[in-house]
Protein backbone atom coordinates (compact mmCIF):
# COMPACT_ATOMS: atom_id res chain seq x y z
CA UNK A 1 0.00 0.00 0.00
CA UNK A 2 2.95 2.24 -0.83
CA UNK A 3 4.68 3.91 2.66
CA UNK A 4 3.34 4.79 5.93
CA UNK A 5 2.59 8.27 6.68
CA UNK A 6 4.34 9.25 10.07
CA UNK A 7 0.20 9.30 11.56
CA UNK A 8 0.15 5.62 10.21
CA UNK A 9 3.30 4.45 11.56
CA UNK A 10 2.32 5.50 14.96
CA UNK A 11 -0.76 3.29 14.49
CA UNK A 12 1.06 0.66 13.83
CA UNK A 13 3.31 1.26 16.81
CA UNK A 14 0.14 1.38 19.20
CA UNK A 15 -1.36 -2.18 17.94
CA UNK A 16 2.47 -3.16 18.50
CA UNK A 17 1.93 -2.24 22.17
CA UNK A 18 -0.99 -2.48 23.19
CA UNK A 19 -2.65 0.90 23.70
CA UNK A 20 -4.67 3.69 22.68
CA UNK A 21 -3.58 6.01 20.00
CA UNK A 22 -5.61 9.43 20.16
CA UNK A 23 -5.36 11.88 17.39
CA UNK A 24 -8.33 13.78 18.21
CA UNK A 25 -6.23 17.02 18.71
CA UNK A 26 -3.68 15.86 15.55
CA UNK A 27 -2.07 17.73 13.39
CA UNK A 28 -2.34 14.85 10.52
CA UNK A 29 -5.45 12.57 11.81
CA UNK A 30 -5.82 10.89 8.60
CA UNK A 31 -5.96 7.09 8.58
CA UNK A 32 -6.05 5.04 4.78
CA UNK A 33 -8.86 2.71 5.20
CA UNK A 34 -6.14 -0.27 3.61
CA UNK A 35 -4.13 0.07 6.40
CA UNK A 36 -6.70 -0.71 8.72
CA UNK A 37 -8.09 -3.67 6.90
CA UNK A 38 -4.31 -5.27 6.42
CA UNK A 39 -3.73 -4.94 10.73
CA UNK A 40 -7.42 -5.99 11.43
CA UNK A 41 -7.04 -9.09 9.00
CA UNK A 42 -3.26 -9.95 9.88
CA UNK A 43 -2.09 -9.44 6.78
CA UNK A 44 0.26 -6.68 7.15
CA UNK A 45 4.22 -7.17 6.43
CA UNK A 46 5.43 -6.45 10.40
CA UNK A 47 9.06 -5.53 10.81
CA UNK A 48 11.54 -7.90 12.49
CA UNK A 49 9.82 -10.44 14.99
CA UNK A 50 7.00 -7.59 16.23
CA UNK A 51 3.52 -8.99 16.94
CA UNK A 52 0.24 -7.22 17.12
CA UNK A 53 -0.78 -7.10 20.49
CA UNK A 54 -3.74 -9.05 21.65
CA UNK A 55 -5.76 -5.79 22.96
CA UNK A 56 -6.14 -5.18 19.13
CA UNK A 57 -6.76 -2.13 17.38
CA UNK A 58 -7.23 0.89 19.68
CA UNK A 59 -7.81 4.08 18.11
CA UNK A 60 -9.20 7.62 18.85
CA UNK A 61 -10.36 10.17 16.17
CA UNK A 62 -9.42 9.04 13.22
CA UNK A 63 -10.52 10.70 9.57
CA UNK A 64 -10.32 7.76 7.32
CA UNK A 65 -11.11 9.50 3.41
CA UNK A 66 -12.30 5.98 2.30
CA UNK A 67 -15.08 3.28 2.43
CA UNK A 68 -13.96 1.30 4.99
CA UNK A 69 -14.18 -2.23 3.74
CA UNK A 70 -13.78 -5.48 6.76
CA UNK A 71 -15.59 -7.30 5.06
CA UNK A 72 -15.08 -11.19 4.48
CA UNK A 73 -12.54 -11.65 7.33
CA UNK A 74 -11.58 -13.17 10.42
CA UNK A 75 -9.81 -11.74 13.12
CA UNK A 76 -9.14 -12.62 16.78
CA UNK A 77 -7.67 -8.98 17.72
CA UNK A 78 -10.60 -6.26 19.28
CA UNK A 79 -11.39 -3.45 17.03
CA UNK A 80 -12.11 -0.24 18.67
CA UNK A 81 -12.50 2.95 16.30
CA UNK A 82 -13.94 5.52 18.63
CA UNK A 83 -14.99 8.84 17.48
CA UNK A 84 -13.96 7.84 13.90
CA UNK A 85 -15.04 9.92 10.86
CA UNK A 86 -15.22 8.40 7.63
CA UNK A 87 -16.12 9.40 4.82
CA UNK A 88 -17.91 6.44 3.33
CA UNK A 89 -19.91 3.28 4.71
CA UNK A 90 -18.48 1.25 6.41
CA UNK A 91 -18.63 -2.65 5.76
CA UNK A 92 -18.41 -5.58 7.92
CA UNK A 93 -20.20 -8.21 6.14
CA UNK A 94 -19.68 -12.03 6.48
CA UNK A 95 -16.81 -11.23 8.77
CA UNK A 96 -16.00 -13.36 11.97
CA UNK A 97 -14.16 -10.75 14.63
CA UNK A 98 -13.74 -10.72 18.41
CA UNK A 99 -15.78 -7.48 19.33
CA UNK A 100 -16.29 -4.30 17.10
CA UNK A 101 -16.86 -0.75 19.32
CA UNK A 102 -16.81 2.16 16.53
CA UNK A 103 -18.98 4.82 19.32
CA UNK A 104 -18.89 8.10 18.10
CA UNK A 105 -18.69 6.86 14.39
CA UNK A 106 -19.51 9.32 11.49
CA UNK A 107 -20.34 7.31 8.55
CA UNK A 108 -22.66 6.77 5.22
CA UNK A 109 -24.11 3.44 6.62
CA UNK A 110 -22.77 0.27 8.55
CA UNK A 111 -23.36 -2.56 6.02
CA UNK A 112 -22.86 -6.03 8.47
CA UNK A 113 -25.41 -8.44 7.28
CA UNK A 114 -24.26 -11.97 8.14
CA UNK A 115 -21.67 -10.84 10.65
CA UNK A 116 -19.93 -13.14 13.54
CA UNK A 117 -19.36 -11.32 16.46
CA UNK A 118 -17.93 -13.33 19.51
CA UNK A 119 -18.57 -10.32 22.08
CA UNK A 120 -20.60 -7.12 21.51
CA UNK A 121 -21.13 -4.65 18.99
CA UNK A 122 -21.10 -1.14 20.39
CA UNK A 123 -22.00 2.16 18.64
CA UNK A 124 -22.88 4.03 20.66
CA UNK A 125 -23.31 8.23 19.64
CA UNK A 126 -23.06 6.97 15.88
CA UNK A 127 -24.29 9.36 13.48
CA UNK A 128 -25.27 6.85 10.76
CA UNK A 129 -26.99 8.43 7.45
CA UNK A 130 -27.38 6.11 4.57
CA UNK A 131 -26.54 7.37 1.44
CA UNK A 132 -29.38 4.83 -0.56
CA UNK A 133 -32.45 2.75 -0.21
CA UNK A 134 -30.45 1.00 2.25
CA UNK A 135 -30.51 0.74 6.00
CA UNK A 136 -28.13 3.03 7.88
CA UNK A 137 -27.02 0.50 9.98
CA UNK A 138 -27.94 -3.11 8.59
CA UNK A 139 -27.22 -6.18 10.32
CA UNK A 140 -29.67 -8.97 8.75
CA UNK A 141 -28.55 -12.35 9.43
CA UNK A 142 -25.70 -10.95 11.98
CA UNK A 143 -24.84 -13.39 15.09
CA UNK A 144 -23.38 -11.03 18.51
CA UNK A 145 -22.10 -13.32 21.23
CA UNK A 146 -22.46 -10.15 23.39
CA UNK A 147 -24.80 -6.94 22.86
CA UNK A 148 -25.71 -4.62 20.08
CA UNK A 149 -25.51 -1.12 22.25
CA UNK A 150 -26.63 2.01 20.40
CA UNK A 151 -27.17 4.58 23.28
CA UNK A 152 -27.45 8.05 22.23
CA UNK A 153 -27.05 6.79 18.19
CA UNK A 154 -28.94 8.50 15.41
CA UNK A 155 -29.72 6.39 12.20
CA UNK A 156 -31.07 8.02 9.38
CA UNK A 157 -31.82 7.02 5.99
CA UNK A 158 -33.89 9.38 3.76
CA UNK A 159 -35.38 6.40 1.53
CA UNK A 160 -35.21 2.87 3.62
CA UNK A 161 -34.85 1.94 7.40
CA UNK A 162 -32.87 2.86 9.73
CA UNK A 163 -32.05 -0.31 11.37
CA UNK A 164 -32.78 -3.95 9.29
CA UNK A 165 -31.41 -6.57 11.62
CA UNK A 166 -33.73 -9.16 10.15
CA UNK A 167 -32.93 -12.86 11.97
CA UNK A 168 -30.50 -10.74 14.19
CA UNK A 169 -28.93 -13.02 17.05
CA UNK A 170 -28.07 -10.81 19.76
CA UNK A 171 -26.69 -13.21 23.32
CA UNK A 172 -26.84 -9.67 25.31
CA UNK A 173 -30.14 -8.24 24.01
CA UNK A 174 -30.16 -4.94 21.87
CA UNK A 175 -30.14 -1.32 23.83
CA UNK A 176 -31.54 1.64 21.96
CA UNK A 177 -31.73 4.27 24.85
CA UNK A 178 -30.04 7.00 25.97
CA UNK A 179 -31.78 9.80 23.43
CA UNK A 180 -31.35 6.76 20.46
CA UNK A 181 -32.92 8.77 17.64
CA UNK A 182 -33.99 6.52 14.08
CA UNK A 183 -35.75 8.40 11.31
CA UNK A 184 -36.83 6.15 8.10
CA UNK A 185 -38.97 6.57 5.17
CA UNK A 186 -39.07 2.93 4.42
CA UNK A 187 -43.13 1.84 4.31
CA UNK A 188 -41.95 -1.18 6.08
CA UNK A 189 -40.93 0.58 9.26
CA UNK A 190 -38.11 1.96 10.78
CA UNK A 191 -36.74 -0.33 13.21
CA UNK A 192 -37.12 -3.68 11.97
CA UNK A 193 -36.41 -6.66 14.19
CA UNK A 194 -38.52 -9.63 12.53
CA UNK A 195 -37.11 -13.04 12.86
CA UNK A 196 -34.86 -11.56 16.26
CA UNK A 197 -33.75 -13.55 18.55
CA UNK A 198 -32.34 -11.84 21.72
CA UNK A 199 -31.05 -13.48 24.84
CA UNK A 200 -31.28 -10.65 26.79
CA UNK A 201 -33.65 -7.57 26.55
CA UNK A 202 -34.69 -5.20 24.13
CA UNK A 203 -34.57 -1.66 25.71
CA UNK A 204 -35.92 1.06 24.20
CA UNK A 205 -36.44 3.45 26.84
CA UNK A 206 -36.42 7.18 26.08
CA UNK A 207 -36.18 6.16 21.91
CA UNK A 208 -37.40 8.17 19.21
CA UNK A 209 -38.83 6.65 16.07
CA UNK A 210 -40.14 8.76 13.45
CA UNK A 211 -41.33 7.91 9.23
CA UNK A 212 -43.19 10.74 7.60
CA UNK A 213 -44.30 7.75 5.48
CA UNK A 214 -46.29 6.40 8.68
CA UNK A 215 -49.23 7.28 10.59
CA UNK A 216 -47.42 5.30 13.10
CA UNK A 217 -43.61 4.57 13.16
CA UNK A 218 -43.06 1.12 13.04
CA UNK A 219 -41.01 -1.67 14.91
CA UNK A 220 -41.18 -5.04 14.42
CA UNK A 221 -40.01 -6.39 17.79
CA UNK A 222 -37.61 -9.75 18.54
CA UNK A 223 -38.53 -12.80 20.24
CA UNK A 224 -36.79 -13.61 23.35
CA UNK A 225 -34.20 -16.43 23.59
CA UNK A 226 -34.67 -18.57 26.55
CA UNK A 227 -31.14 -18.81 28.47
CA UNK A 228 -30.07 -21.40 30.74
CA UNK A 229 -29.95 -20.27 34.78
CA UNK A 230 -31.90 -17.09 33.89
CA UNK A 231 -33.34 -15.25 36.83
CA UNK A 232 -37.16 -15.06 37.53
CA UNK A 233 -39.28 -12.81 35.83
CA UNK A 234 -43.01 -11.68 35.89
CA UNK A 235 -43.04 -10.45 32.47
CA UNK A 236 -44.12 -12.79 29.83
CA UNK A 237 -42.75 -14.49 27.28
CA UNK A 238 -42.89 -13.22 23.65
CA UNK A 239 -42.96 -9.52 21.92
CA UNK A 240 -41.22 -7.04 23.16
CA UNK A 241 -42.49 -3.55 22.34
CA UNK A 242 -40.88 -0.36 22.75
CA UNK A 243 -40.66 1.07 26.20
CA UNK A 244 -42.07 4.36 25.30
CA UNK A 245 -43.85 5.90 22.59
CA UNK A 246 -45.90 4.89 19.56
CA UNK A 247 -44.93 1.16 17.87
CA UNK A 248 -46.84 -0.85 15.89
CA UNK A 249 -45.81 -4.27 14.83
CA UNK A 250 -45.64 -4.79 11.02
CA UNK A 251 -45.62 -8.30 9.52
CA UNK A 252 -44.03 -7.54 6.19
CA UNK A 253 -40.59 -9.45 5.29
CA UNK A 254 -37.40 -7.39 6.55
Amino acid sequence: MGDLTDTERAVVGALGTGTWLDLGEHRDPVVRAELIRQLAAGWFAWPGDELPDPRGIRLRGARIPDVLDLSEMESSLPLRLVDCQVSGPVLLIGSRLCTVDMSGLEAGGVAAQELRLERSLLLRRARLRATSSYAALHLGGSDLGGRLDLGGAELISPEGSALGASNLRAGGGVFLTEGFRAEGRGELGTVRLPGAELGGQLNMSGARVTNPKLREPAVLPARRRPRRHRARTRRPPGPHRAAEGPAAARGAPG
